[in-house]
């Protein structure tokens, strides 16, 4: 009878093995559906943001065209997404730049900012913004190029007056205030004459207007598009096409400057 004990006293520690064992494994797996991984340490929690602090800063106007937007926070920032839209709610395309501690971040557009347009930025976690001071907005500055009008060139002619040199020389210091941008040089001719003269005379005073930036302002070529119009998309409606100095006809007779907003030149 006594080898049958010591049989049962295993057979007891055995069983009692098994079941500290079923324990631990059950505590391993109560873990491991918290952590991720049977056994693990848990991580502590990243910290709180309490704060973003953002360029251009909220309620900013006058912003340059050309900026890149940053928002450096109080803590590593944890994996986000950054928005960025215009008044209308379409997203802005760029790049998005992180440091190597994760506070900071930069948005770099694809293409210019629309001057004198409000944007409306957000720096979001699971569909969250990560803290009140990481949605905010700013307004761009108007960039404006003085138009010249009939005034501006000799009589029938593409040759700039010393009036539109002088518009022109301004325009000139707006366009070196911001080199990323590039325009549209649109001419335009009142509704008297033949059409295919007016059509000509509008191409050649464009012509005139880029080979003058170009020249005596030494802006790129490449940032300079032109166009005639002719007598196509007239300022105001001429009643009386035969009455050439009618102020119909003379605010007809135009260059306008059109910001290009799409990302390379041509």
């Amino acid at each position: 009878m006594r080898p049958l004990k010591m049989r049962s006293f295993r057979n007891y520690a055995i069983l009692a093995t098994v079941a500290l064992w079923a324990v631990f494994v059950a505590a391993g797996c109560e873990w491991n559906g918290r952590n991720g991984e049977a056994g693990a340490a848990s991580d502590p929690p990243p910290p709180a943001i309490t704060k973003c602090f953002v360029s251009p800063n909220n309620g900013a106007v006058d912003v340059s065209v050309a900026k890149n937007i940053t928002a450096s926070f109080s803590a590593p920032m944890p994996k986000g997404l950054f928005i960025l839209t215009r008044s209308d709610h379409s997203n802005v395309n760029g790049k998005v730049t992180n440091d190597v501690d994760a506070k900071m971040i930069t948005f770099s557009p694809d293409a210019p900012f629309a001057p004198n347009t409000t944007y409306s930025a957000a720096i979001t976690n699971e569909g969250k913004v990560l803290h009140t001071s990481c949605a905010w907005s700013f307004t761009t500055a108007p960039v404006v190029l003085i138009e010249l009008d009939d005034a501006h060139f000799a009589h029938d002619s593409s040759s700039l007056t010393p009036q539109g040199q002088a518009i022109m020389n301004q325009n000139i210091q707006t366009l070196k205030d911001n080199p990323i941008l590039r325009f549209l040089i649109a001419g335009y001719a009142s509704a008297s004459g033949a059409d295919e003269y007016n059509q000509k005379l509008s191409e050649r005073r464009a012509t005139a207007v880029r080979q003058y930036l170009i020249n005596d302002g030494g802006i790129a070529p490449d940032r300079l598009k032109k166009i005639g119009y002719g007598e196509d998309r007239p300022a105001e409606y001429e009643p009386f096409p035969e009455d050439i100095e009618s102020r119909a006809a003379q605010a007809n007779r135009r260059v306008l400057f059109t910001i290009i907003l799409d990302k390379g030149g041509e």
